[in-house]
C-alpha cells in the first residue's frame, strides 16, 4: 500500500512541480453500517499553500485513486487561477498637476482636531457616555 501511495502521489508532484511535502493516511471505518470502510486522506504542501483531499470506498486502492484525482483537480484549479489573474503593472511616476499645492519641508503640519481622544473627530469629549463620571471633568 505504501509503495502504491508513494508512486501515485510522487507522479502527481512530478507532474505539477513545486510541492514540497505530501502526507497520505489510510483509515478504516469501524461502523458496520458504512459500506465504504477504507478512507484515504492526503495533504500536500507547497507554494505557500495547503491542499487536502479525502475519499472513501470499499477498497483502499480505489480510495487512493479518488484522492489523487481530487488533488490533481485542486492543483489544476490553483494553476489556472495563477495564470489567469491580472499581473500587476509597475508603478509609473507621473508629475503632479500644475495647480497642486506643494508642502515645504520646514512647514509645520496643520493642526488636528480633538483633544487626544481615541477616535478622530470626537473633540476630546471623553468616551461618549453620559455623566461627569466618564468625562473626566468632575469630581467622583
Amino acid at each position: 500500500m505504501r509503495a502504491a501511495a508513494e508512486e501515485k502521489v510522487g507522479r502527481l508532484s512530478h507532474h505539477h512541480d513545486g510541492w514540497e511535502h505530501a502526507e497520505v493516511h489510510f483509515i478504516e471505518e469501524r461502523n458496520p453500517r458504512i459500506s465504504a470502510k477504507e478512507v484515504c486522506e492526503a495533504t500536500m504542501r507547497g507554494h505557500g499553500r495547503i491542499i487536502r483531499a479525502k475519499a472513501a470506498s470499499a477498497d483502499s486502492l480505489t480510495s487512493l485513486d479518488r484522492v489523487v484525482d481530487k488533488l490533481e483537480h485542486q492543483i489544476d484549479k490553483l494553476k489556472s487561477r495563477h495564470l489567469s489573474r491580472p499581473h500587476p503593472k509597475p508603478p509609473q511616476t507621473t508629475p503632479p498637476p500644475p495647480g497642486a499645492a506643494r508642502v515645504a519641508a520646514g512647514a509645520p503640519a496643520p493642526p488636528r482636531g480633538g483633544g487626544g481622544g481615541a477616535r478622530p473627530g470626537r473633540g476630546g469629549r471623553g468616551c461618549g457616555r453620559k455623566g461627569a463620571r466618564y468625562r473626566g471633568d468632575g469630581d467622583m
